[in-house]
């Protein structure tokens, strides 16, 4: 028996009218596109382009510029932290503090300051002195406000040497004879760490 073939179903007019509603919005936003993109376009020449290109790369420039510059203050700021204290040997002979003068208590005194401005927190220093005899006298030592207990509260208090703010101290002295004039105090340590007196 003979096979006949089925009739192919024939588009209803409903189906005709969606897909005419289909292929004319298609071609509304075509054109919608196309008149949006040509005036656009019109209006953006090669050299606003290569203007525009060469603004985005003079930021990023300018931000990679700023980032590295943080990068290496960090770095130097690390380095700083990280570096290695130094240990600083000074002469008292180099400093006018030598045995038989008749008052180092002033010269003293200036040498303290002067070394307090020079070393770091973390540097050691070492004060050498030559074997001999020196000689504290009032006159030109230092002057402090000290509270020290079971001790007489009068101030100001002369001071022969004034240790303060200073870390890794040590005072090298080589069998000298530190002789200490009047009412004073020979030595004085206040705000200090790790301070050390050899052959003294």
């Amino acid at each position: 028996m003979p096979l006949t073939p089925l009739p192919l179903p024939h588009p209803t007019p409903l189906d005709a009218g969606q897909g005419a509603r289909r292929t004319g919005t298609g071609r509304s936003r075509a054109c919608h596109i196309h008149h949006f993109l040509l005036p656009l376009l019109s209006r953006i020449s090669l050299r606003g382009l290569v203007k525009l290109f060469t603004s985005f790369n003079i930021l990023i420039i300018h931000h990679t510029f700023l980032m590295l510059r943080f990068l290496f203050s960090l770095c130097l700021a690390a380095l700083c932290c990280a570096a290695p204290a130094k240990t600083r040997r000074y002469l008292m002979r180099d400093m006018g503090i030598c045995p038989g003068t008749t008052n180092v208590s002033p010269l003293m005194a200036k040498a303290l300051a002067d070394i307090r401005r020079e070393c770091g927190a973390k540097d050691k220093v070492v004060l050498v002195f030559e074997p001999g005899t020196y000689a504290f006298h009032p006159t030109g030592a230092e002057s402090r406000e000290y509270y020290i207990s079971n001790h007489d509260q009068t101030n100001p208090k002369l001071v022969g040497i004034a240790l303060e703010d200073m870390n890794h101290v040590t005072i090298e002295g080589h069998g000298a004879e530190l002789l200490f004039h009047g009412r004073m105090l020979p030595i004085s340590v206040v705000r200090c760490n790790d301070v050390t007196l050899r052959d003294l």
